[in-house]
C-alpha cells in the first residue's frame, strides 16, 4: 500500500495527515494518521470511503504503536471492499 507523508513545513499547525494510505477497492478507502497538537504520543485515525455514493467514516484516538496497527487494519478492510470496523 502506498503511504504518502505530508510535508511538516506546509502545515505549521500540525493538522494535516502525517500518513495518507489510499486502500484501494471498489469503495475508494483512504485511511489517514494525524498527530493531536494539543496531546502528546497520541494520534487520530480515520478511515473514509464511499458507500451508495455517500461518504461514510470512522475515526479513533490512540497512542502512536496503536494507531499504526489499527490504520492497517482498517486499509486492509477496505482494500477488499469491507467497512472498517472499531
Amino acid at each position: 500500500m502506498p503511504y504518502r507523508l505530508s510535508k511538516p513545513d506546509q502545515d505549521p499547525a500540525g493538522t494535516s495527515p502525517l500518513v495518507t494510505i489510499r486502500a484501494g477497492g471498489t469503495i475508494g478507502g483512504i485511511v489517514t494518521i494525524s498527530a493531536i497538537p494539543t496531546v502528546e504520543n497520541m494520534l487520530t485515525v480515520e478511515a473514509r470511503w464511499i458507500k451508495d455514493g455517500d461518504t461514510q467514516s470512522v475515526t479513533a484516538t490512540l497512542d502512536g504503536q496503536q494507531a499504526q496497527v489499527l490504520a492497517n487494519d482498517w486499509a486492509n478492510q477496505l482494500a477488499i471492499d469491507r467497512e472498517p470496523t472499531t
